[in-house]
């Protein structure tokens, strides 16, 4: 925005080079001195200014977890001089349209909790943790400095953007080649193995995974949960709101393999949330 706004004073005022008159800026900066106040206030980190800024926005908008994270990647982009402006503003843009389109699919949903909640998720998903939807922002500052390639805040973008895009065919109904069990607990209402589900169809659909890998993790997931379905226990959910972020991370990071898979079966089979 300052960027903007010194370039629009130098082509309004033809201000072409250190010879070019001040006289006119000189005449438009006093009367701003006279007629506008400016209530300066300072905070000790970006962290407590964030807070001011959404409990006291004179706009009455406060910024979303997307918000935030465009401005973090754009920061870091600049921070490191990567080159790659242009492109990621391209991502990001791309990625405010199927939040969009998922915010308009819930239209009895508050927009910003809808938002808010899929931010998290990703954060979850790659910080190996459950992420609070108000705690977002320290995980994303530290995401980013983590990065210091092109690549590696191309692949943050892109991952962004495909768990959004997967999210908002979901919603829709559309599975994307599910496997019945998923189409089946969807149906009942389980929705805590969501982000291991998108996780294995990005690792699948842009990582070359099998497919054949989603549908045997997904059997796995459903001979959980519906075992515990069956003896009227909670265990299944119990276990996967403290695990789907580490299991999701796993994916993440390691892609879906045959042998990830089968460690995965293994630690369900003998997890205490599995009835004897």
């Amino acid at each position: 925005v300052a960027r903007f706004f010194q370039q629009y004073l130098s082509e309004r005022f033809a201000i072409t080079g250190p010879l070019s008159s001040r006289k006119e800026l000189s005449d438009f900066y006093t009367t701003i001195k006279q007629r506008i106040i400016v209530n300066l206030t300072l905070a000790p980190s970006s962290s407590v200014a964030y807070e001011m800024f959404i409990t006291a926005n004179a706009r009455g908008t406060p910024l979303n977890n997307f918000d935030i994270l465009r401005g973090l990647i754009i920061t870091r982009e600049m921070e490191l001089d990567l080159g790659i402006a242009e492109e990621v503003r391209d991502l990001l843009q791309k990625t405010q349209k199927k939040l969009d389109s998922l915010v308009k699919a819930k239209p009895k949903s508050d927009e910003s909790t809808i938002i808010d909640g899929i931010i998290s998720e990703i954060c979850s998903v790659k910080a190996g943790q459950r992420v609070e939807k108000t705690t977002v922002m320290h995980y994303l500052k530290e995401q980013m400095s983590e990065i210091t390639t092109q690549q590696q805040l191309r692949d943050y973008c892109r991952f962004v953007l495909r768990y959004t895009w997967m999210a908002k065919h979901l919603e829709g109904r559309q599975y994307l080649e599910a496997p019945w069990e998923y189409v089946r607990m969807d149906y009942i209402g389980f929705v805590g193995h969501l982000p291991i589900y998108i996780t294995s169809l990005i690792a699948s659909t842009w990582g070359g995974a099998p497919i054949g890998l989603v549908h045997r993790l997904m059997a796995g997931i459903e001979s959980l949960v519906m075992r515990n379905a069956l003896t009227q226990s909670r265990q299944a959910t119990l276990y996967f709101y403290a695990n789907t972020p580490k299991i999701a991370h796993r994916i993440y990071q390691n892609g879906l393999s045959e042998a990830l898979v089968n460690d995965l079966l293994g630690e369900f089979s003998c997890h205490a949330a599995n009835p004897a």
